[in-house]
C-alpha cells in the first residue's frame, strides 16, 4: 500500500496511488472497508469509526529505503521538545496530547468519520498487511510513529492509505513542530493533512484557492477547506449520517418545533472555498443512492415553506501535477425535495422542477403534528445544500356553500363553494358558511377538513355525514334550525358555539376536544355512539340546554363521564350516565335511565328526577354544598350514597322514592318535603315538611326508623280537618323518636273549631319521646291547642277554654251520647275503661251546671298523655321518654 508525504516545498520524493477515472477535485481514491470497530464499513458515503493510538518508541516502522525498517522515536521527540507533564503511561496527561486530540476532533466534526483515541498499542511493526490492523483494546486503526527523514529533508510526514492508517512524522522538524503560533496550527494542519490521506484522499492543486490536501503545507488557514470537506463527505457522508444515519424516515433528523417567529435553517455553510476553524454547519448528499430525512413539528396550523438550496463555489482545481480547470461545486448534483405527512409515508408534495444548482421550494398549509422532508440527488456525486423551513399564519378565504357540483365538501377538489364571484374549492384554513341560500343541505365530508371558522346558519335542517372529519377550526350554529353532525372522527380544537337552534352530535366522538358553549335558548343533543375518550368541556349558559341521549337512544354516551361540564343552564339526561365536574347554578334533569352524580361541591343548581328515572348522588358531595333543591317527581328514584352530608331542599313527590344508601346523610340545613317515600333509617337534624307546594293530600312515608334531634324542625300546614286531604301527615313504618320543634301553620284560610282533631304522625313500631318546643298558630279566644302523645301516634286537639267537663270527649260542653261514640271509636287507641266510667258518672252535665265551677276549667286528664298548650308556644324542658 502506497503512502503520501507532506512537504513545506515540493518534496523530493512522492508516491502516488490514484484510482482510474479519478475526479479532478476532492480526489477520493479509496475508503476503509474494515476497521477495529466496523467489521464491514458499507458502501460509499457510509460513516465509519476509526481508533488512533501512539506506537511505543522502538516500534519498527518503514525506513527511508524500500524494504527497510527503523525504530519509532515519536514519543521521545514529543516529550523532549513539547514537555512530559506529570509523566507516566497515560499519554492524555502530556501537554502535547491536545494537539493530536484537537486535530482528530476537527475532522470528526466535519465528516461521517468518528475518531476515538485507543490508549493501548502493542508495538507491532508498521505494515501494509493485515498483521498490523487495528484491534480494540490492543492498537488503533491509525497508529502514530516518528522517524528521521534525513538531513535537509522538507518532508513533514507521510501516511498509509486505507485500510492501513499508519502515520510517520519527521522528528527532524523540531523548529516547525514546536511552533505554538495559532495554537500549533502548523503541527495540527500537518496531522489533519496526513489523516485525510489515511481515509483515502489524494493531493489536489488549485491556482485560486487554498486547500489542506494540497501537497504544500499552508498555515494561512486552519484545518480542512471546501475541497477537503467534499472529499471527506463524499467518502463517508456528513455528520448526520452517524449513529444510524438519517437515510430512512424512522431515523429522520429532528429539526425542532416550527413557528412564525422560529424559522429553522440547517446546512447554512458551503458557499465559499474558505472554511473557518469554528464552522461545522455543512450538509450534503454524497451520491445518487443517498437519502436524507428530516422532521419538524407544528403546534398550530401554519403556512409552511420548505426551501432546498444547493451550496458551493467555483474554483480552479486539478490533481497534483495535472491540469487545472474550473469547477462549480454548486451544480454537482440535481437535488429534489419531498414533503411527507405525519405518518411518514403519504407524499404531500414533491419539488423537482429546477435544474442542478437551482433551489427547490414547497409551500403548503399544515396542521399541528410532526412532518418529514426528504432530500435526494440525481447524480453519482456529492452536493452540499442547505434546508430552510419557515412558517407564517395562513390567510383564509371567505366561502359560502353552494353545492352546485354535488354534496361533497373536500379540500382543493370540488368547487362547491362561492368566494363572491365564481365557484371555488375549499382550502385549509378557509372560513365557510352554510346557510339557507343553498338547497343542498345534506353535506358529505370527504377527507380531513381543516377550516378556519365554520358558520351554519339555518332555519331548516343541515345534515353532515360521510367518512371525512373536521380537524381544525371553530364551529358556530345559528338560525334557530337543526344541525346534525353524523360523521365521525371530528378532532378540531377550536370552539363550538351553539347560539340558536339545536345541534345534534351523532357518531364516534372520541377524538373531539373542542370546548362547547350552549347559549340561552339553544340546545345541544349528545347522542354519540361512543364518547369514552371525548375531552370536550361544556359551558351551558342560562337558558341553554345540554341533552344527553334521546327518548329512543338510552345508551351510555359518556362511559367515563363528560369532563368540564359547567352548568348555568340545563343538563337533561336521557341515558345511563355519569356526570362529574358539574358547576354553576343551573338545572340537572334526569329524564330516563340511571344517572350518577360524582362528588363536586361546586354545583349550586337544582336536580330533578323524572318518572321512571334513577339518580344516584355519589359520596354525598355530588350535588355540591351550595345546590339549592332536589325534586324527585312521581315514579322517580333518588339514591343518596353513603358518607354524604347533604344540605339541600329535597322534595319527593307522591309515588316517588328517596333511597338512603348510608346512615344519617342529611345535615341540619337540609329540608325534606313531599308526599312520597323515604327508604332507610333516617336521623333528621334539619326540617321535615310533609306535603308539596301544590297539594297537602297524602302523607310522607318512612319505611324505617325516623329519629328527630334537638335541631330538628317538623313543619305541618293545616288546610282543613280531614287527614290526607286537608293536611299531610308522617307515616313511619319503624319507630319515631321525637325531639326538636313542632311547627304548625294554618293555610287556605282554615280556622280550627273545638271539635277538630289532627293526627300528624303515626309510627307502626311506636312513638318515643316528645317535642322540645311547639310553635302553634293563634286560635279563637275560646280555644286552645292540646297535644296527645300516644304509643303509636301524635295528635293535635282543639280544646275550649270556657270549661272542660269530665266525659265531654267531643268538647261540645255537654256529656251525652255523642261523647260515648267518640269514646267507643277511640277505645284502646285514645281512651280506656276509666274514661268510660268518667263519662258515665257525668252523663247529662253541661257547661255552666253547678257540678263544675269555674275553677275546674283547665287541665282535665285525657287518656294516654294530654297536654294543653297556649295558642302561641309552650316549651317543654327535657326529652320525656314514655318507655
Amino acid at each position: 500500500m502506497a503512502k503520501y508525504l507532506l512537504a513545506l516545498v515540493w518534496p523530493w520524493y512522492v508516491l502516488f496511488a490514484l484510482c482510474s477515472g479519478q475526479a479532478d477535485a476532492y480526489i477520493a481514491n479509496d475508503r476503509w472497508f474494515r476497521t477495529a470497530t466496523n467489521i464491514s464499513t458499507g458502501s460509499l458515503g457510509t460513516p465509519i469509526t476509526l481508533t488512533w493510538s501512539f506506537a511505543p518508541d522502538n516500534t519498527l516502522i518503514s525506513g527511508n529505503t524500500t524494504g527497510t525498517t527503523v525504530p519509532s522515536n515519536l514519543l521521545n521527540f514529543l516529550d523532549t521538545n513539547l514537555g512530559v507533564g506529570p509523566g507516566g503511561s497515560d499519554l492524555t496527561e502530556r501537554p502535547w496530547f491536545p494537539i493530536f486530540e484537537q486535530s482528530f476532533n476537527r475532522l470528526s466534526a466535519l465528516s461521517g468519520v468518528t475518531y476515538i483515541y485507543e490508549p493501548n498499542d502493542d508495538a507491532r511493526a508498521f505494515s501494509d498487511t493485515n498483521n498490523a490492523r487495528g484491534v480494540l483494546g490492543t492498537r488503533g486503526d491509525i497508529r502514530l510513529g516518528g522517524k528521521s527523514y534525513g538531513s535537509g529533508s522538507n518532508i513533514l510526514a507521510s501516511n498509509y492509505f486505507p485500510d492501513f492508517g499508519e502515520m510517520m512524522i519527521n522528528t527532524d522538524q523540531v523548529t516547525r513542530f514546536t511552533n505554538s503560533t495559532n495554537n500549533s496550527r502548523l503541527f495540527r494542519n500537518t496531522l489533519m493533512h496526513e489523516v485525510m490521506h489515511g481515509i483515502g484522499i489524494s493531493h489536489v492543486e488549485s491556482s485560486n484557492a487554498a486547500f489542506l490536501i494540497e501537497p504544500i503545507l499552508s498555515t494561512g488557514f486552519d484545518g480542512p477547506q471546501l475541497d477537503d470537506l467534499l472529499a471527506m463527505q463524499r467518502l463517508y457522508g456528513d455528520v448526520y449520517e452517524k449513529n444510524g444515519g438519517n437515510d430512512v424516515v424512522g431515523n429522520a433528523t429532528f429539526l425542532g418545533t416550527l413557528s412564525p417567529t422560529n424559522p429553522i435553517q440547517i446546512g447554512t455553510l458551503g458557499n465559499s472555498t474558505a472554511i473557518a476553524a469554528s464552522q461545522i454547519d455543512f450538509l450534503s448528499i454524497d451520491d445518487d443512492s443517498d437519502t436524507d430525512f428530516f422532521s419538524f413539528s407544528l403546534t398550530e396550523r401554519l403556512h409552511v415553506s420548505l426551501d432546498l438550496t444547493p451550496r458551493g463555489a467555483t474554483y480552479m482545481v486539478g490533481p497534483q501535477g495535472g491540469t487545472q480547470s474550473p469547477l462549480n461545486t454548486l451544480t454537482l448534483s440535481d437535488l429534489s425535495l419531498a414533503l411527507f405527512d405525519i405518518n411518514g409515508t403519504t407524499l404531500l408534495d414533491l419539488a423537482n422542477a429546477n435544474s442542478a444548482g437551482v433551489a427547490e421550494q414547497i409551500q403548503r398549509q399544515l396542521l399541528p403534528g410532526t412532518y418529514f422532508a426528504r432530500v435526494k440527488g440525481a447524480q453519482n456525486d456529492i452536493q452540499l445544500y442547505g434546508l430552510g423551513v419557515s412558517a407564517s399564519l395562513p390567510v383564509p378565504t371567505q366561502l359560502v356553500w353552494v353545492g352546485n357540483f354535488g354534496s361533497t365538501w373536500d379540500t382543493g377538489i370540488t368547487p362547491n363553494f362561492s368566494a363572491g364571484s365564481g365557484m371555488a374549492t375549499f382550502l385549509e384554513d378557509d372560513h365557510v358558511r352554510f346557510d339557507d341560500s343553498s338547497s343542498v343541505k345534506t353535506v358529505f365530508l370527504n377527507g380531513e377538513l381543516a377550516a378556519g371558522d365554520i358558520l351554519i346558519s339555518t332555519a331548516g335542517t343541515y345534515f353532515f355525514t360521510g367518512s371525512g372529519s373536521i380537524v381544525a377550526g371553530n364551529l358556530t350554529i345559528d338560525g334557530g334550525g337543526f344541525v346534525v353532525l353524523a360523521n365521525s372522527g371530528n378532532s378540531y380544537s377550536g370552539e363550538t358555539r351553539v347560539l340558536a337552534g339545536t345541534l345534534i352530535i351523532l357518531g364516534d366522538t372520541n377524538a373531539m376536544h373542542s370546548p362547547i358553549t350552549i347559549a340561552s335558548g339553544a340546545t345541544l343533543t349528545m347522542d354519540a355512539t361512543d364518547a369514552a375518550s371525548m375531552t370536550s368541556s361544556f359551558t351551558i349558559e342560562a337558558g341553554g340546554t345540554l341533552q344527553i341521549g334521546t327518548a329512543t337512544s338510552t345508551t351510555n354516551v359518556f362511559p367515563d363521564a363528560p369532563t368540564g361540564v359547567f352548568n348555568s343552564g340545563t343538563i337533561r339526561v336521557l341515558a345511563s350516565e355519569t356526570l362529574s365536574a358539574v358547576a354553576g347554578g343551573g338545572q340537572i334533569e334526569v329524564v330516563q335511565g340511571t344517572t350518577t352524580l360524582l362528588a363536586n361541591p361546586a354545583f349550586a343548581g337544582n336536580l330533578t328526577v323524572q318518572s321512571g328515572a334513577v339518580a344516584k348522588v355519589d359520596d354525598g358531595a355530588g350535588l355540591g354544598s351550595a345546590a339549592t333543591s332536589v325534586l324527585v317527581e312521581s315514579g322517580g328514584l333518588l339514591r343518596l350514597a353513603e358518607g354524604g352530608m347533604f344540605s339541600q331542599s329535597f322534595e319527593v313527590a307522591a309515588e316517588a322514592t328517596i333511597e338512603l344508601l348510608g346512615a344519617d346523610p342529611l345535615s341540619d340545613s337540609a329540608r325534606l318535603s313531599g308526599l312520597g317515600q323515604v327508604d332507610g333509617a333516617l336521623t333528621m337534624p334539619g326540617t321535615i315538611a310533609p306535603g308539596s307546594s301544590t297539594t297537602l293530600a297524602g302523607s310522607l312515608s318512612f319505611t324505617d326508623d325516623l329519629t328527630l334531634v334537638e335541631s330538628s324542625h317538623l313543619e305541618f300546614q293545616l288546610g282543613g280537618a280531614t287527614a290526607g286531604v286537608d293536611f299531610a301527615s308522617l307515616l313511619v313504618t319503624g319507630e319515631a323518636l321525637l325531639a326538636g320543634t313542632l311547627d304548625v301553620a294554618l293555610t287556605n284560610q282554615f280556622m280550627p273549631t273545638a271539635d277538630n282533631s289532627f293526627e300528624l304522625l303515626s309510627a307502626a313500631a311506636g312513638v318515643i319521646g316528645v317535642f322540645d318546643a311547639l310553635l302553634l298558630p293563634a286560635l279563637e279566644s275560646n280555644l286552645e291547642w292540646s297535644i296527645v302523645y300516644n304509643d303509636f301516634s301524635v295528635r293535635l286537639l282543639i280544646a275550649s277554654t270556657i270549661i272542660f267537663l269530665p266525659g265531654d270527649f267531643n268538647f261540645d260542653g255537654t256529656v251525652d251520647a255523642a261523647d260515648y261514640t267518640v269514646w267507643r271509636d277511640g277505645l284502646d287507641i285514645t281512651y280506656t275503661l276509666d274514661d268510660f266510667n268518667l263519662w258515665r258518672d257525668h252523663f247529662g252535665q253541661s257547661a255552666g251546671s253547678s257540678v263544675l265551677g269555674a275553677s275546674s276549667a283547665g287541665a282535665v286528664p285525657e287518656p294516654a298523655m294530654l297536654v294543653l298548650v297556649s295558642a302561641i308556644a309552650l316549651a317543654f324542658s327535657g326529652h320525656r321518654s314514655r318507655r
